[in-house]
Formats: structure tokens, C-alpha cells, sequence
């Protein structure tokens, strides 16, 4: 019989908006710890999703933590909804507003012309001259293959030891991140309804879909923001295959560690 110390396996589950990965990784320990009665596990997840975010959050269990950095840098796919005309410190609709044109190469100077804003809450930018088509040239000639991205300043990156975000949020002002190479392997274009569009990216570890949406928007000559996001896949870990919140037991974990086992080279190892 294998203990809870020895217990060791990958599985995937679909983190629900609103929770952090360290929230949902806490949740899991507590559920396997509570079951086996011991106070320590080492579980840990692949890769952060945003607070808002949702989708495949691939967990560690044991010995098989330390296979969740091959999976931090490995492939990645997304559902993604962009917003065009809004521009956030964010880079998402939970930041505070910021100067729509102030980094942007182009736009109606001086912001004549402008619509009322739909909300008084953030400035808009008109945008009804982007086209589907327009949108579409974009993605194909700028941003497939490898680029150079900047990261959002409220990113789980690290400065010091401390969380660019965690700086941010205490009221410093963190230097900006240094773009860094990442790879669009495929991006297109699912859906377009002005001023929302969705999009499919499949792309390497370490991508900022927050910050392909703002550059895609600069691209276009308007500011954009990310609405949404979806993770639907991480290595070989699917959507469809990753447990619901409220399916999370110990029964269907150790079933889904099972299931998970030809994707990882680390022998799996479940209680009898």
C-alpha cells in the first residue's frame, strides 16, 4: 500500500473565474489532505492562470511537482476575447482606466470625434473602422511566428522575490518588464461582432495573452483589452478532460491521475 506520502500524480482541472491558481492548488491539498488524515502534501499547478481566467490548470502531486516546469514552458491553447476601443493598467476589465492614446503611434488627435463612452467608468475610443478583414491581416502578418512581447506590469513575474503585481498593487511603480522571445504557433480569428472579437491562439510557455490583445490593438490603431480567457489546452491536457469544480473528490482525482499517467516519464503512485 502506497501512503499519502508517497501519493504522486498529474491531473487537470478547470480553474472557475474568480480564483487565483494558489486558491484552487490550496483546495485540492485540503480535499486530498482531509481524506488521508496527514497535515502535509506537496501539490503545486503548471503554470498561473489570471484571477478571471479560467480553464486547464495541470496540478502536481508529489514527486511529480518537479515535472510541472517542463509543463510551465510547453505549449499552450486559448479561447481569448478582446475588446476594442478601451485601454486599462491591467490590460484586462479589472484594471483602472488609463490615457487611451497615450502609447499608441497613431489615433484622432485630441480624441475629436469621439462617441459618448458606454460607461462612465472607462473612456472609449471609436473604433468602427476596424474590419474583420483588417483583423484578420494583422494577426497573419504580425504576430505568427516568434516575438518579442512585453509583459503586463501586473504579472505573477518577479522582481526581487516580489510579485510585479503584488508592487503594483502596494502603489509602487515597478519598472516595466523587458520584452522577451515567444512563439504564436497559430492565431485566428473565430469571431467578430464590433467591438468584440475571439480569438484561438495556440503558443508557446510564457506568452501574455492580456499583452497580444493590447498589441494587436496598437497594431490596428486603437487601444484593446483582453475580456475574457479560456486555457483549453496545456501539453496534452484538454478542456474536456479537465475536472469541474464540483467534481473535484479524491475519487475522481486519483481516477484522473490514473487517465494522466502516459503523459508524464515519473512513475504514478496511488493508495490501494
Amino acid at each position: 500500500r502506497v501512503g499519502l506520502s508517497g501519493l504522486s500524480g498529474l491531473f487537470a482541472v478547470c480553474k472557475p473565474a474568480g480564483r487565483t491558481s494558489s486558491q484552487v492548488v490550496q483546495t485540492l491539498r485540503r480535499i486530498l489532505s482531509q481524506e488521508f488524515k496527514v497535515r502535509k502534501l506537496k501539490v503545486g499547478h503548471g503554470g498561473t492562470l489570471d484571477r478571471d481566467a479560467r480553464g486547464v490548470l495541470v496540478i502536481g502531486v508529489g514527486k511529480h511537482c518537479k515535472v510541472l516546469h517542463s509543463l510551465l514552458h510547453g505549449d499552450k491553447r486559448y479561447e481569448a476575447t478582446g475588446l476594442l476601443g478601451f485601454s486599462t493598467d491591467t490590460l484586462d476589465l479589472g484594471g483602472e482606466p488609463t490615457e487611451p492614446w497615450a502609447s499608441l503611434r497613431g489615433g484622432p488627435g485630441g480624441g475629436q470625434g469621439e462617441c459618448p463612452p458606454p460607461s462612465t467608468r472607462r473612456p472609449y475610443v471609436p473604433c468602427h473602422h476596424v474590419s474583420r478583414g483588417a483583423l484578420d491581416r494583422v494577426l497573419q502578418r504580425r504576430f505568427t511566428g516568434s516575438l518579442m512581447q512585453k509583459p503586463p506590469v501586473y504579472s505573477a513575474l518577479k522582481r526581487d522575490g516580489v510579485r510585479l503585481s503584488d508592487l503594483a498593487r502596494a502603489g509602487t511603480t515597478p519598472k516595466e518588464p523587458d520584452p522577451r522571445p515567444v512563439m504564436i504557433f497559430d492565431i485566428q480569428c473565430v469571431s467578430f461582432y464590433q467591438p468584440l472579437f475571439k480569438l484561438d491562439v495556440c503558443c508557446s510557455g510564457g506568452t501574455y495573452i492580456r499583452s497580444l490583445i493590447r498589441d494587436i490593438g496598437h497594431e490596428l490603431g486603437v487601444p484593446a483589452v483582453m475580456a475574457s480567457l479560456c486555457r483549453t489546452q496545456q501539453g496534452a491536457f484538454t478542456l474536456d478532460k479537465a475536472l469541474q469544480s464540483g467534481d473535484w473528490t479524491c475519487e475522481n482525482i486519483l481516477e484522473a491521475m490514473q487517465l494522466a499517467a502516459p503523459h508524464s516519464d515519473v512513475p504514478v503512485q496511488l493508495p490501494d
